[in-house]
């Protein structure tokens, strides 16, 4: 049996309504088409509708690196502060540890993702993603390597993200600053939050207007989200946790080319892969761009000549 064939075995299907399945796929040109039509939960029936954005089939083969975490536990140092940082496990925590971290590796390797959420338990989860760039190993794909996933307020949710990225060798930590700067129009008490954590942690990732936290706007949320369909797709990075692909797979284009989660779903962790790869896209471009930069100064001998040249 294949991953999917596992899985329904695992749903409660007998061998003899597996094999069923195993022989009417082979009459369809893609796994997407036989899930349409004969589709095994709710989840499928959605997806072959034609409004999920990721396509069902790239997502069967992306999910084949996921995998049970090896650590579950917490991050946690002296209260609301960035010492005495160190994991505890627990078989309850919330922190999952796929890969450890590497003690010898360089500041800003990792990416610390934080989606914030609500406080109740009613409410959409706040996500502590942690990314290995290998920005060491140009050759590897980036991996995720652990998560946190729960309910909690927001100044302690902020003091647990930096916490995590001192952990993981100083992180670029890249906050989602949308609801801290929106939710009950209290803006002053999200900026509070992200200055706090700027003066005392260096790799905080900014904005070009040099604000803190990854808005995602209209502008920037679709980049984020192609992003990912492109990751998907082409498996630009390794993804470990199941719930991601359960998310993907209810992700769907709403009018007017706004995207969300199906009702009743979320898309938290969604947003963290999306917004880590903006980020490395945007890393990206900034080093092309230095590049071209050096190339044309070593060639005329004065950088300032190009100031008014697109790159």
């Amino acid at each position: 049996m294949d991953a999917y064939e596992r899985e329904l075995w695992n749903n409660g299907c007998t061998l003899e309504m597996i094999n069923w399945y195993h022989n009417k796929r082979r009459e369809y040109s893609s796994h997407s088409l036989m899930m349409a039509e004969f589709p095994s939960n709710d989840l499928e029936a959605f997806a072959g509708s034609g409004s999920c954005v990721f396509d069902i089939d790239a997502l069967d083969v992306f999910a084949a690196d996921v995998a049970p975490p090896c650590l579950t536990g917490d991050i946690s140092g002296d209260y609301m502060s960035d010492k005495n940082v160190a994991f505890y496990q627990s078989p309850t925590g919330l922190f999952h540890i796929w890969r450890d971290r590497d003690p010898l590796a360089s500041p800003g390797r990792y990416m610390v993702v934080v989606d914030v959420g609500g406080r109740s338990d009613k409410a959409d989860y706040s996500v502590i993603l942690v990314m290995d760039t290998h920005r060491d190993f140009a050759t590897q794909r980036p991996e995720v390597v652990a998560q946190w996933r729960g309910h909690i307020d927001h100044d302690l949710l902020a003091w647990k993200a930096l916490q995590t990225a001192r952990y993981y060798r100083n992180a670029l930590l890249v906050v989602e600053s949308n609801t801290l700067e929106t939710e009950s129009g209290d803006c002053d008490a999200g900026e509070y939050i992200l200055d706090t954590i700027g003066r005392r942690y260096g790799w905080l990732y900014r904005r070009a207007n040099k604000k803190p936290g990854f808005q995602t706007n209209r502008h920037t949320k679709p980049r984020a989200i192609y992003a990912l369909i492109k990751a998907v797709r082409e498996r630009g990075y390794i993804e470990r946790d199941q719930e991601a692909i359960n998310e993907m797979a209810t992700y769907e284009r709403k009018d007017k080319g706004r995207f969300e989660a199906m009702q009743g779903h979320h898309d938290d962790i969604v947003m963290t892969r999306a917004i880590a790869l903006a980020v490395l896209d945007e890393e990206a471009s900034r080093h092309r761009r230095a590049i071209t930069a050096r190339d044309k100064e070593s060639c005329f001998g004065s950088a300032s000549i190009f100031d008014a040249i697109p790159t």
